[in-house]
């Protein structure tokens, strides 16, 4: 089940980016700070048209000694009008796979990997600080779909946390340089 869900994450984050990049009006990098992660994900903002995002996410953030974690998915915007100023509302899907790593014993259990899935709805503003510069604040509720976790010693496998929902709001702030298009 685990393989499958990745497997459709990727498929639409894929899809997602080349249609995006067909249509694209604009096109730019950028780095996105999320809650409290330090770690900022690399962003590739897609402008269709003139009030419409589509920004594909890709993250990485690897502590020694305990776990690497990968994050992709992608997020669409509309801004309620087309100056450099301006609200904006939303949708994000992230999926976010964690490999722990190998404990430095064989007397300590081995955790699994596991992928959580996030849904997030948002309201925010964007705001142009340069001629291809500009920052954007997003604020709104989310839903994640959290993968069971398992421990795994001496090739006997235990769940220690089933799956579950878990609902709150987030905060995230974009920094984007538009470095393609008018």
């Amino acid at each position: 089940m685990k393989k499958l869900g990745l497997i459709v994450a990727v498929a639409a984050f894929a899809a997602m980016t080349l249609t995006g990049l067909a249509s694209a009006q604009n096109i730019g990098v950028g780095l996105l700070w999320e809650g409290s992660g330090i770690t900022p994900d690399m962003v590739l903002p897609i402008k269709l048209g003139e009030d419409m995002v589509i920004q594909p996410v890709v993250g990485f953030d690897a502590v020694k000694d305990v776990k690497t974690e990968f994050r992709f998915g992608a997020s669409f915007e509309k801004h309620l009008n087309t100056d450099p100023t301006t609200g904006l509302f939303g949708a994000k899907i992230y999926a976010d796979f964690t490999s722990p790593s190998k404990p430095s014993s064989s007397a300590i259990p081995e955790d699994k990997s596991y992928l959580d899935l996030t849904f997030t709805v948002f309201l925010g503003a964007t705001a142009k600080l340069a001629d291809n510069v500009s920052l954007v604040g997003q604020w709104g509720p989310y839903l994640t779909a959290v993968g069971e976790r398992k421990e795994s010693l001496h090739g006997v496998e235990t769940v220690t946390a089933k799956s579950t929902t878990l609902i709150g709001s987030a905060a995230s702030l974009t920094l984007r340089w538009w470095i393609f298009g008018k």
